[in-house]
């Protein structure tokens, strides 16, 4: 704590009473807890803002009042004593207060935490109570400890069994929190935290929490089972009937987005992995509500990423593909995506037609011709940010592959000088894509010779890779340069 926090603290801090902590939690719980939930996978499943942003939000006095409510050790102990207090509604107001403090804890809070105490003491309460909005309040610390970064997730992990038991609730918000605690742990992805987890007898809870008519519990279910894909596959003899069971499919055209969302980020992820689920989906005919899907979530945005990378696994796996190959709303739907305003969602798309166009069906390139699609991508690489530019200029070669005739058409002189800044990036993968194109162009375009002379240092940007980190492809650059006559 610097000295001006310091100091502000020993002004306005009056005493470590519980008065002054509800005080505390309440500011904190309007200042720090903006948000609870992402639906990418690599991130915690709760979100807060830390100090600096939070003070973006309030006026001056409001700062430094959140300043001086960094907890010492005097509070901390109130907040023990609390916890551990035989009257039923001090030891909830406690649990309360800490569960809002944890989200952002002191060093005093976190030397609390590493003794193993407080973990010990909200087990216990999780056994001994009766009272369901305790055992909420209760189990909703734990998912806020587990927030956090590892080394204080760590303090939570004896809970694992505890919350097991939780996701059997009659109480849906309980159960709720619970999957979420577990989902928090999870997404650290190490090894030891998801086999405690798996052997806990957390996943069949889990699997029967996502055939719920409840989206909550749906989400957060489906959420955390993301974050055990891998566990998952393992358990596939068991996995399958529910992952792929008629209940949990009609979830992706009749509940809410964010339920259809994450039942598809759970299902990309199995499928990713698993050739064994991407046949089950195949061969038990789940192709048209995935794609039904799709079409649902084309106007939410980043929503429709989720359905998408489904598909594009089953595209992507020619064990999977030829379904796909001839749906002609799927098509359609692909074509569609990739005028989107959000470069995300072009990106995902590109990446699936580039497959998609490899081995194409008649089927597929009468839909793409008849979208003028070659056209379109050829604008997407003259516009489009550096991020999807590989996606796109693969995209572009397979589709000119696939309809020759469009080749005098496209708008050489203006996708040309974006090549020759692939040559240049010095990434190996834009860097074959550019001498493709300069060997497309020498080849198959009549004026190709003239249109790259035409540029200023041509020959030099060819001739400029350097021939060891390069070296395979820095003879391939010397030829072109050649043949430019």
């Amino acid at each position: 704590m610097n000295m001006y926090r310091h100091d502000t603290y020993k002004r306005t801090s009056l005493s470590g009473s519980s008065g002054e902590l509800r005080r505390k939690r309440v500011l904190l719980d309007s200042k720090l807890r903006k948000k609870h939930r992402e639906a990418l996978f690599s991130a915690k499943r709760v979100y807060f803002f830390p100090l600096e942003e939070a003070q973006d939000t309030c006026s001056e006095n409001d700062v430094k009042t959140v300043e001086s409510y960094l907890l010492d050790c005097e509070h901390v102990q109130t907040l023990v004593q609390g916890l551990t207090s035989s009257d039923k509604e001090t030891r909830l107001e406690a649990i309360q207060n800490l569960s809002v403090f944890v989200l952002e804890p002191s060093d005093a809070l976190v030397c609390y935490l590493e003794t193993g105490e407080c973990i010990k003491t909200l087990m216990s309460t999780m056994v001994e109570e009766a009272d369901p909005q305790v055992i909420y309040h209760t189990a909703q610390v734990i998912a806020n400890i587990t927030a956090g970064p590892y080394h204080v997730c760590l303090y939570a992990l004896p809970a694992i069994p505890y919350l097991v038991v939780l996701l059997s609730s009659d109480v849906s918000t309980i159960r709720e929190v619970a999957s979420d605690a577990l989902g928090n742990m999870a997404c650290e992805e190490k090894e030891n935290v998801q086999d405690s987890i798996v052997k806990s007898g957390a996943i069949p809870c889990l699997l029967r929490m996502l055939e719920s008519n409840e989206a909550k519990l749906v989400c957060s279910s489906a959420l955390t089972l993301t974050s055990l894909y891998k566990v998952l596959i393992s358990h596939s003899s068991e996995v399958l009937p529910v992952l792929f069971s008629r209940t949990l499919f009609r979830k992706l055209t009749k509940e809410a987005a964010e339920t259809s969302t994450e039942i598809c980020w759970l299902l990309s992820h199995v499928a990713s992995e698993s050739q064994a689920f991407r046949l089950y989906i195949i061969e038990n005919g789940w192709v048209d509500p995935l794609v039904s899907c799709l079409q649902a979530l084309v106007s939410y945005g980043p929503a429709v990423l989720s359905p998408l990378r489904v598909l594009g696994h089953l595209v992507k796996d020619t064990a999977t593909r030829s379904p796909l190959s001839f749906h002609s709303f799927f098509l359609t739907t692909l074509v569609e995506l990739i005028h989107s305003e959000d470069w995300t969602i072009v990106k995902e798309a590109l990446w699936v037609l580039s497959l998609m166009t490899v081995e194409p069906t008649a089927e597929t390139v009468h839909v793409f011709k008849q979208a003028n699609l070659i056209y379109s991508v050829a604008n997407i690489i003259i516009e489009c940010p550096y991020e999807i530019c590989e996606e796109a200029a693969e995209c572009l070669f397979h589709l000119i592959l696939c309809d020759i005739s469009c080749i005098p058409d496209l708008p050489h002189s203006k996708l040309l000088p974006v090549f020759l800044d692939f040559i240049q990036s010095q990434e190996r993968a834009l860097v074959l894509l550019g001498l493709s194109y300069v060997d497309f162009l020498l080849t198959h375009v009549k004026e190709g010779s003239v249109l790259l002379k035409s540029f200023p240092h041509t020959k030099d940007i060819l001739v400029s890779l350097h021939p060891t980190l390069y070296k395979d492809i820095y003879d391939f650059g010397i030829q072109l340069a050649y043949r430019i006559q």
